[in-house]
């Protein structure tokens, strides 16, 4: 699934995987190395809709267990929240 990482002022495009324990986000300018974020299921705390801009809610806010925040823009935000919490389950 395509995706932006994104911390609010910078973009990083690339696709979101979701494996058997983690979710993995490889860089798509990078998707030859070995470079990419992992985030395990069971160090998610909280799925959220995050806004984009403040208007739209196509961002997806995932909390982690240490306190890291990771903001992906997808299309589906609804089906990335179904699939997070079916994974977490």
């Amino acid at each position: 699934m395509n995706a932006i990482l994104w911390d609010g002022n910078k973009q990083l495009h690339g696709f979101i995987e979701f494996t058997e324990n983690e979710l993995v986000f490889r860089l798509k300018d990078f998707s030859d190395t070995s470079l990419h974020l992992e985030i395990a299921y069971l160090d998610i705390v909280h799925v959220r809709n995050h806004k984009m801009y403040g208007i739209s809610h196509e961002g997806i806010e995932i909390v982690s267990k240490d306190g890291k925040r990771d903001v992906f823009v997808v299309e589906g935000v609804e089906i990335v929240k179904q699939n997070l919490n079916r994974k977490m389950a």
